[in-house]
Order: structure tokens, then sequence, then C-alpha cells
């Protein structure tokens, strides 16, 4: 018997809300969006308490700050937990997960 299991994300920032209208960079809006809507429930997010701090300034990105997870926040920010549209299953979950996490990082 294959056993399915449902994978999630943990998403903070512009992998949230980004896209083509409020980017900074168009192609990479255009890229989260994507993502967002082939690969997460958006009508599941649930919301969940995370150690968020502001990171590096991107120069790349007109000077914003990047979001970073750090163990030394004095409080927690809100990230959000989001369920992967497809399950992963049989011999190939390994091979999932992985597909899964390169598209992350490519958004």
């Amino acid at each position: 018997m294959t056993k399915k299991l449902q994978g999630a994300v943990l998403v903070i920032g512009s992998l949230y809300w980004e896209n083509e209208q409020n980017a900074i960079e168009l192609e990479k809006g255009r890229a989260r969006q994507a993502w967002r809507d082939e690969h997460l429930r958006l009508d599941l997010k649930m919301p969940v308490g995370c150690p968020i701090r502001y990171g590096r300034v991107s120069t790349k990105r007109f000077n914003t700050y990047t979001m970073v997870f750090a163990g030394d926040v004095a409080a927690l920010g809100t990230g959000l937990v989001l369920p992967l549209r497809h399950s992963i299953e049989g011999p190939s979950w390994l091979m999932d997960i992985f597909k899964e996490a390169l598209e992350l990082s490519r958004a």
C-alpha cells in the first residue's frame, strides 16, 4: 500500500504577495505568482509564528531588505504555511520533494 504525504511550505514576505502588478522585477513577480498558482493551496493558508528579521539590503531590488529566519529575535513574526497542491506518494516521493524544492528556489 502506498501512503500519500501532504507537504507544505512556510512562506514569508514577497514569496506570498509579489505578482506582476506590484513587482520590483517584472519577471520575478510573474514567476512567484505562477509558482503559487501551480504549487500551493492558498485557500488553506494557516498563519504561524516564526522568528523573522530583516536581513541584508538587496541592491538588485532597489535597496529593499530581505527577510530571513533567525533564532535571536525578541518577538515572533507571522509566516504562512501553505499546503502543496499535489500530494507526494509512491516510490518517487523523494524526487517529488526535490522537484518542489527546485520550483520554490526558482520562485
